[in-house]
């Protein structure tokens, strides 16, 4: 019987590491590869791309019970598009791409279910 979203997305296990940040940290960078999705336990993140210019574009900024790097689960989309920075200190679900299929695939409405 596969747990709650809430339960699953509380703490580490198989395929999921629990990392704390500090602020003005990188939790990932556009080009880097795209294996995983984070959610954010606590803290807040800013997500922005850079042109080839060296300008920067704020996508958004997220917050607790927010997801970012979902583009992994995409299997045309290798690399990050964009960079994710801690705005705050934070502490963030790291889940492996396998995982985070395994739990879309047993649960399609991942992750608004009880």
């Amino acid at each position: 019987m596969l747990c709650g979203a809430a339960d699953f997305l509380a703490d580490a296990g198989t395929g999921k590491t629990v990392i704390n940040l500090k602020r003005d940290e990188s939790v990932f960078s556009q080009g880097d590869p795209a294996d995983t999705v984070f959610y954010i336990q606590k803290g807040q993140v800013r997500l922005y791309v850079v042109s080839r210019y060296g300008e920067r574009a704020t996508i958004a900024q997220l917050g607790v019970g927010d997801f970012i790097g979902e583009e992994c689960i995409e299997p045309d989309c290798p690399t990050r598009m964009a960079t994710a920075t801690t705005l705050t200190d934070c502490t963030v679900l790291r889940i492996d791409r396998k995982g985070m299929l395994r739990v879309l695939h047993k649960n399609p409405r991942f992750p608004n279910y009880s």
